[in-house]
């Protein structure tokens, strides 16, 4: 039987009937991959071919969908199906979408979450991307969720699409490991995302208390004073899942003195990444 941990380090999700990564679904039954390697590998290759775009004929075999990504990738089985997970199915690319069209599926990705949650994810123009995250990786699933990933190593615009929800394949953890595997170290984010990221592997170093001159910014991102409250930005490093030493948010802002603006916030966690 194929380890349900295998997969899921290799970038698939748990859901109510198995396991899913974008276009590729394994099944569950009784909590364990009622699937054999050799039906998972199937399903591999047809969810691959898919992904890749490669047009199949009718009655095509998994030999044939392997040859035909060797063929278009010139890749192996193995090299997709590597339980190192340096070479498997997470590795398909990231950074898939120009900057236009990120822009756009950032939009729609933040109008299909609740007012109350999405005004805590920055929307940016194309020029405002551009200045603020240059050379920035951009990706979005096949479900409309969007991550990107800076030159410096930043993970910005973490939003799960309207196809992605909660019965969809991506959760924002496997956005997050995707970013990670390709150059993602930090992020920020208001506090009520905490106990997501620290969940997610990532470590408060440093904090800010909200700013009453960037108040009129968080209402242009949804931000109602009437709703939502006046939320502090906290400054994390990936650790990884598990490691985070302090994960109480509470406990940490008492510990950590608040940086005096963003900026000074910002500047502490890269010092302490050693940047």
């Amino acid at each position: 039987m194929i380890l349900i941990k295998e997969l899921e380090d290799r970038g698939f999700v748990k859901t109510g009937t198995g396991l899913r990564y974008d276009s590729i679904s394994i099944p569950l039954s009784g909590g364990r991959l009622k699937s054999t390697r050799a039906d998972a590998s199937s399903r591999l290759a047809f969810g691959l071919c898919k992904k890749y775009g490669i047009d199949l004929p009718k009655g095509a075999t998994p030999k044939d969908a392997w040859a035909a990504l060797n063929e278009k990738t010139g890749k192996t089985p193995q090299d997709f199906y590597s339980s190192s997970g340096e070479k498997g199915a997470d590795k398909i690319r990231f950074g898939n979408i120009g900057t236009k069209k990120y822009v756009k599926a950032l939009e729609a990705a933040k109008k299909s979450q609740p007012p109350k949650d999405a005004w805590r994810v920055t929307g940016m123009s194309e020029k405002e991307l551009k200045e603020w995250h240059p050379g920035a990786k951009l990706h979005v699933s096949d479900g409309g969720s969007t991550i990107a990933v800076d030159k410096s190593g930043d993970i910005v615009a973490v939003c799960v699409g309207k196809g992605d929800g909660k019965k969809g394949f991506i959760a924002g953890k496997t956005l997050l490991a995707h970013a990670v595997k390709n150059g993602g170290t930090k992020l920020d984010s208001y506090e009520g995302n905490h106990k997501f990221y620290v969940k997610c592997g990532f470590e408060p170093v440093s904090w800010c208390k909200w700013d009453p001159q960037y108040e009129d910014l968080a209402k242009q991102q949804g931000w109602d004073p009437k709703r939502d409250k006046k939320e502090s930005i906290i400054f994390y490093r990936y650790v990884g899942p598990g490691k985070v030493k302090n994960t109480s948010l509470k406990n940490f802002c008492k510990q950590t003195p608040a940086a005096k603006d963003y900026d000074a916030a910002y500047e502490l966690r890269d010092k302490a990444l050693g940047k």
